[in-house]
């Protein structure tokens, strides 16, 4: 009888263990650069995705938790360094001294509009005819993966 036993526990086992296998994990489709998040205050976040040998970012933000705004443009070469080079002419001294310090350039198909802010700390304002969102240049660097 413990024979028998023995033998039905390890047929079950071994039944139940030919259904389970370990697979490897599929590759995520979309991939966070960076972002950050100001208690409930504005928030950003930067990912990408790969379409038709296509990479496309997105950039989700918002002044408030409650309202996001989605902002996709596409890679057509160095996109996403230029943006970076672009944005962090506001962290520079000098520029940081002026009374206002302003750019605007397309993102795909949208109009930004970025402009100095000189709150404590000092902010960049990043606003769009869809929404807004302003980041510290901590918040920037971490936003492009900087940190």
């Amino acid at each position: 009888m413990k024979t028998l036993l023995k033998l039905t526990f390890l047929l079950f086992f071994s039944i139940t263990n030919a259904q389970f296998a370990e697979t490897a994990l599929p590759d995520e489709k979309v991939k966070t650069i960076g972002g950050f998040s100001n208690l409930g205050m504005s928030h950003a976040v930067l990912r990408y995705e790969i379409i038709d040998d296509i990479k496309v970012y997105s950039l989700k933000y918002g002044l408030t938790q409650d309202v996001s705004h989605i902002l996709q443009f596409n890679e057509t070469g160095s996109d996403l360094e230029a943006l970076y080079d672009l944005i962090n002419t506001f962290f520079i001294k000098e520029n940081k001294k002026k009374d206002v310090y302003k750019k605007a350039f397309k993102l795909g198909d949208v109009d930004v509009i970025c402009r100095s802010s000189h709150n404590i700390p000092y902010q960049v304002s990043f606003k769009t005819d869809q929404g807004q969102f302003r980041m510290s240049e901590r918040q920037f660097n971490k936003l492009f993966g900087k940190r």
